[in-house]
């Protein structure tokens, strides 16, 4: 046992003593109500407990309240607030709704009937729930239903006190203890007392709540507009980059045939320059000596005749050919994507052509050997494309 219980134990047995007494001249007196011993196990309860345990949470105490009611009354009861005083202002603000608060007083003898019979009565459970009305209740032997019994001016038990909005001199709007019932009431009678006062009062709190509908209806207008302007702006953003790829895409194919244009230009241009040069290094026709003639059948079907030496080279055969344009560079078309080079044809030391006997088949591409090691002499040569 502590030092605080030996302490407290005198103060027990005085307490019980007196009340006891009070309790015994009651019985004589009736207009006097009695005590209940309740009184004395609270103080011992609260006489008992650690001196350095903290204080319950305005929810816990709640919690507390609701589990108590329903052990002691029954189920049926209107929908405590599970929270603090405080927190349910603060809701009934938000939510522009009456606010109900029920102060509990264990010990007092209309407690037990009230419960009973109004709060527990289905038609005040109903008529609260028809009309929104917020409930808070608390326990006066508890620390916080104590402080908002004295804020509210509380001094009969039972205590029911309505809260609304009001707009102060000072403007705006602020939660007012506009109606206060005490003592024991019937249901009938509190649900008409209620409705008077939400009467009253009403016409403020449908304004507030009317302001409020318009003002979410305004901020939903807003918000789903930005959202439609959003989406708009979106599909816009989307169509433009589509649009910006296809130019990209366009712009690209663009620069590619260009250069695709200029790279045959440039190819063909070449090979130009190489058919002069060849032409102006190709030596003069022979017209006496050891000289033999041979003819050339073109791609086109065309027909050459030429004479060379005998010792010329295999490759001065290519070199006559190549100055005759056998492709036909001079009508290829550079603006022609289909236009397709030979094997080759980008390399100017090679020849885009073969020739070849007729018949027997032969390839002459050894061009280091002699028209006579070659046994070209007076031939028949074939211009094959490659």
């Amino acid at each position: 046992m502590s030092l605080l219980e030996i302490l407290a134990i005198p103060v027990r047995i005085t307490l019980t003593v007196i009340v006891a007494t009070y309790n015994f001249a009651a019985t004589f007196l009736p207009f006097l109500p009695k005590i209940r011993p309740s009184i004395t196990s609270g103080i011992h309860r609260s006489s008992s407990s650690h001196p350095s345990s903290r204080p319950a949470s305005p929810e816990l105490l709640a919690s507390r309240f609701l589990i108590d009611f329903e052990e002691s009354y029954g189920p049926v009861h209107p929908e405590f607030l599970p929270m603090g005083y405080a927190s349910a202002v603060d809701k009934m603000k938000s939510e522009l709704k009456f606010l109900l608060v029920y102060l509990h007083c264990e010990v007092h003898d209309n407690t037990e009937s009230f419960c009973r019979l109004t709060l527990a009565s289905q038609a005040f459970v109903d008529y609260l729930s028809a009309e929104n009305v917020l409930v808070w209740a608390g326990d006066v032997r508890h620390s916080e239903a104590y402080q908002v019994s004295v804020g509210l001016s509380a001094t009969t038990f039972p205590f029911l006190g309505l809260i609304a909005l009001v707009n102060p001199p000072s403007g705006g709007t602020r939660p007012k203890l506009v109606k206060v019932i005490e003592g024991s009431v019937s249901s009938s009678d509190l649900i008409s007392q209620l409705k008077a006062a939400i009467e009253r009062h009403d016409l403020l709190m449908a304004t507030l709540r009317a302001e409020r509908a318009e003002m979410d209806s305004a901020r939903r207008l807003r918000q789903q507009q930005d959202q439609a302007y959003a989406e708009s702006l979106r599909r816009d953003q989307e169509r433009e980059s589509r649009l910006q790829e296809e130019r990209e895409k366009e712009e690209r194919e663009k620069q590619g045939k260009l250069q695709a244009i200029e790279k045959r230009k440039q190819l063909i241009e070449k090979r130009k320059l190489r058919r002069q040069r060849l032409q102006e290094q190709l030596p003069e026709e022979p017209q006496s000596g050891e000289v033999t003639r041979i003819q050339f059948r073109l791609p086109g079907g065309e027909r050459k005749l030429r004479s060379f030496y005998l010792n010329d080279t295999v490759e001065v055969l290519y070199q006559f050919v190549e100055t005759l344009d056998p492709l036909s560079l001079d009508t290829w078309d550079c603006n022609d994507d289909e236009l397709e080079f030979p094997e080759g044809f980008e390399d100017d030391s090679q020849y885009d052509f073969t020739l070849v006997t007729p018949f027997p088949r032969e390839e002459f591409t050894d061009l280091g050997k002699t028209i006579q090691e070659a046994n070209l002499v007076n031939g028949n040569l074939i211009v094959e494309e490659k």
